[in-house]
């Protein structure tokens, strides 16, 4: 019986005489884990452009004591919907906004 080792996901046959060898690619199964992600209590919400500095467009009140604190944007499709953040120090802005598709998909 030939006998296999295994690299990553690679079998090697190694009863095949050498200079000749068998490699046979195989699956390997991949498990994903449910990630426990840290609530925020104190929270702000922030918009950053590239690596620079991140601007703070909303936060929680002092008095907020609950759990399921969000941020919901809605657009609709409409070619006036949209919505702008702006950087006062570069004058960057990042705009989200709704347009007849361009692209297929």
């Amino acid at each position: 019986m030939p006998r296999k080792k295994k690299t990553n996901e690679l079998s090697v046959s190694t009863s095949i005489p050498a200079p000749i060898l068998k490699i046979e690619q195989r699956e390997v199964p991949t498990l994903l884990l449910a990630q426990q992600y840290e609530k925020v209590h104190d929270c702000e919400w922030c918009f950053q452009f590239d690596k620079d500095e991140p601007h703070v467009f909303a936060s929680t009140r002092k008095e907020y004591t609950g759990n399921d604190a969000k941020i919901s944007f809605t657009l609709s499709n409409t070619s006036n919907s949209g919505i702008t953040f702006k950087d006062i120090k570069t004058g960057k802005e990042l705009t989200i906004f709704a347009r007849k598709k361009i692209y297929e998909n």
